[in-house]
């Protein structure tokens, strides 16, 4: 029965893959052998020279010929090309999963295969026309699909049949109704219309025999249980191109020598075995992973193994630079102010590293997939991962195998060997962390509070995508942290459901880096986090509910980077202010977040206040402060817009010049730092430049970001800055002519969400570089 689109319905008999092959012989003795022809597609009774050869006298003028989709191909090109070492045709969709099929045929066919290769590439040589070669395409293709169906015939309780039957009846509604063949065999034709939609139903079946290959372990009735498909030639084969790690073809390519070579090469000299498990990093995060640094700088230097005479990000900057120059990564994305914060590793260069580093810093099964077992290494690893096989599916052999393997190595582990726990895929990490604890017959606070050598616990988000969601059910898990003395990295980024840490997180005396940047439900610090001496990371940024910061933070010496400090009320003392930074000379990265709560829409806006501007101009005077970025609430900006704010307006002349003398801003101490060189202001609230950013005493600027806000004119004031990012200011009015006046040392400008800032030459991501001077 015939459906409105021309297929017929699927019946409830079951499919038998014997009588698809025999379908497919059928369609193969139906298809004729044919040319182009004036009247569309007839059995081959024509001069090809009289099609291809371009004289005019020879039915086609010029050597142009009907295309298969449609319109002229011009038939020289086409050879010109073909001598190059293209192919002939750019609408070939058969070549991207021509491997596959040669992987899904047996060792019988393949000599068949190879002679179909040879012959198709062959005529797409020679002169024929297009459509001669699309329907060879058709025949060769409908011969490889019979090939893999003879290889996976035993597969008819499965789907395959109930998947390609219905591409199989849409071609033959297409021929029309069987009829005996006609005494003059040149009276059949075959319109291009339907040639084009042959090939596609084609098309179709060639692509199920693959993606079937992929299906998920099910339960009783699927074919993956059955031990035919499991052991068949054609199974392995296309298992091996799917998983070089296995492959016996990849592991003997030039490609995986090289790589060894590389390998081997690091793996000399007094760091060698810091920089292969740098490079086992990458290999041990899902395929494609996009990678920040940001991770790598936090990961490594709780595990100790950054140089502590230099910055940390400048040595993780030159480890990548190293990799990146031998090939072995990339950035993730297109480098736009010429340097890179994130990576990506190839799968097959993954798939290399992990075969030569085995499992001696993160555990591989045999197929080169992560497991949660524990590294072959002294010092243990544990990576925290999600199942890939569903509850109610059974397991294989060699995943029985695997976890029991898994039970084991758990039940029998000495905690105190674990140095570092790691969160790759799982969302609920607590009860994974509960699991584990059963297997030792151990309340998960007790299991914890024996890890007492334990450097990092990244339980947190590593995804550069905010939309991977990690939840808890409570944050009972985190009293069992109080007696790690050890840990240096704590990082519960982006976890759901943390209103609050415990106080015993002042325990940690060698905490360095605390990571709990976008855990939206975090409501306040405790006191105590004032006893992490040697912290020197603290991110709270991005956690909203989050609207003061703890007293004490001065005694918090080593910090260094400081992001997301909030701006309390300042009429309460119960909150910390940033005059309790002002004493921390190593803190060279700081990033706060004005409060709207501070600011009455029937008031100027308070931040930043002098006391505040004199704090902030003590760490950079006499201390490491280089980076600074101030962001005001939206409330704020929401308040700037609506109401009248008579700091950011320009007051009468008369007015302007008696307050300009009287300005509490005038000290060089009321104003940011002179030594800055990134300055970043998001969602500033005034319409102009604010008297305490004064161009003339930042000899040291050299990167300005401006983003959001109200923003509406620029200082006519000469600026050191190189790097200018300009963001989402729809206020802001400017020319090109005048962006290089007020800025002669400009070599990257980035435009964003700008209409009054015109006639800059920028590309179409909004960017200008300098010409180089080559």
């Amino acid at each position: 029965m015939a459906s409105s689109d021309g297929t017929q319905k699927i019946s409830a008999e079951k499919f038998n893959i014997q009588r698809i092959i025999g379908d497919i012989d059928s369609l193969l003795e139906r298809l004729p052998t044919v040319e182009h022809s004036a009247t569309g597609l007839t059995p081959n009774n024509t001069d090809r020279n009289n099609v291809s050869d371009g004289n005019p006298n020879n039915g086609n003028k010029g050597g142009n010929i009907p295309s298969i989709n449609g319109g002229y191909s011009n038939q020289k090109n086409e050879i010109d090309e073909n001598k190059n070492g293209h192919n002939v045709s750019d609408q070939d969709p058969c070549a991207s999963i021509w491997t596959l099929l040669t992987f899904g045929c047996s060792a019988d066919n393949k000599e068949n295969n190879s002679d179909a290769k040879d012959s198709f590439n062959s005529s797409r040589s020679s002169n024929d026309s297009s459509n001669q070669s699309q329907l060879e395409r058709i025949t060769k293709t409908l011969t490889q699909v019979k090939a893999a169906l003879i290889e996976l015939k035993k597969l008819e309780e499965g789907e395959l049949g109930k998947r390609i039957q219905p591409h199989l009846r849409r071609v033959d509604t297409i021929l029309g109704p069987q009829a005996p063949a006609p005494a003059d065999s040149s009276s059949l034709t075959l319109t291009e219309a339907k040639l084009r939609e042959i090939s596609k139903e084609i098309m179709k079946i060639k692509n199920q025999i693959p993606s079937l290959l992929k299906l998920s372990l099910t339960g009783p009735g699927s074919y993956n249980n059955s031990g035919t498909i499991k052991n068949s030639d054609a199974c392995s084969a296309f298992q091996g191109n799917l998983n070089p790690h296995k492959s016996k073809s990849f592991l003997e390519s030039s490609f995986y020598h090289e790589i060894k070579e590389i390998y081997d090469d690091l793996n000399h000299g007094n760091d060698r075995e810091k920089v292969i498990f740098f490079l086992s990093c990458f290999a041990m995060l899902p395929e494609n992973a996009v990678v920040k640094r940001r991770l790598l700088t936090y990961w490594w230097v709780g595990e100790g193994l950054i140089d502590e005479g230099k910055t940390a990000e400048n040595h993780v900057d030159q480890i990548l630079k190293r990799f990146r120059e031998k090939g072995l990564i990339k950035p993730a994305k297109k480098e736009l102010r010429g340097e890179a914060k994130s990576y990506r590793m190839h799968p097959l260069v993954r798939s290399a590293v992990i075969k030569l580093s085995k499992n001696k810093f993160f555990a591989f099964n045999d197929n080169g997939i992560l497991t949660g077992n524990l590294s072959d290494s002294g010092q243990k690893r544990a990576c925290v991962t999600k199942s890939s096989v569903p509850l109610d599916t059974g397991l294989t052999r060699e995943q029985k195998e695997e976890d029991k393997k898994f039970d084991e190595e758990w039940k029998n582990l000495n905690q105190e060997e674990l140095i570092t726990i790691f969160n790759v895929n799982e969302p609920f990490p607590d009860l994974k962390l509960q699991l584990l604890a059963k297997k030792k017959e151990l309340s998960v606070v007790e299991w914890l509070s024996k890890m007492k050598n334990v450097k990092v616990l990244y339980l947190g988000r590593w995804q550069k995508s905010a939309t991977y969601h990690i939840e808890v059910e409570s944050i009972e898990f985190l009293k069992g942290l109080k007696s790690m003395k050890e840990l240096r990295l704590l990082s519960l980024q982006g976890i759901s459901r943390i209103n609050e840490l415990p106080s015993s997180i002042g325990k940690l005396s060698k905490l360095m880096i605390l990571d709990v940047k976008s855990c939206h439900n975090l409501e306040e610090l405790p006191q105590e986090i004032s006893r992490l001496k040697e912290l020197k990371y603290l991110d709270v940024s991005d956690c909203y509910m989050l609207d003061r910061m703890p007293k004490g933070l001065s005694s918090l010496s080593k910090l260094q980077v400081l992001k997301g400090y909030v701006i309390g009320n300042p009429q309460s003392g119960s909150f910390g202010t940033l005059d309790d930074l002002k004493d921390l000379k190593h803190l060279r990265k700081l990033t706060i977040s004005a409060s709207s709560r501070e600011v009455p829409p029937s008031k100027t806006p308070e931040f930043p206040t002098r006391k505040d501007l004199f704090a902030l101009n003590r760490l950079g005077t006499n201390g490491a402060l280089r980076k600074l970025t101030l962001a005001w609430g939206s409330k704020q900006g929401t308040v700037a817009q609506k109401t009248t704010v008579p700091s950011y307006k320009k007051p009468p002349s008369m007015l302007r010049r008696k307050l300009s003398k009287k300005s509490s801003y005038e000290s060089p101490e009321a104003q940011l730092p002179e030594k800055l060189e990134k300055l970043d202001l998001q969602c500033y609230p005034g319409t102009e430049i604010p008297s305490w950013l004064v161009p003339s005493n930042m000899k040291s600027l050299k990167k300005l970001f401006i983003r959001g806000g109200g923003l509406e004119t620029l200082k006519n004031e000469k600026w050191t800055v190189e790097t200018l990012c300009l963001k989402y200011l729809i206020g802001l009015k400017l020319d090109w002519i005048e962006l290089q006046q007020r800025f002669p040392n400009l070599a990257y400008l980035e435009k964003v969400g700008c209409p009054r800032i015109t006639f800059c030459p920028c590309d179409e991501d909004g960017v200008w570089k300098k010409p180089t001077s080559n």
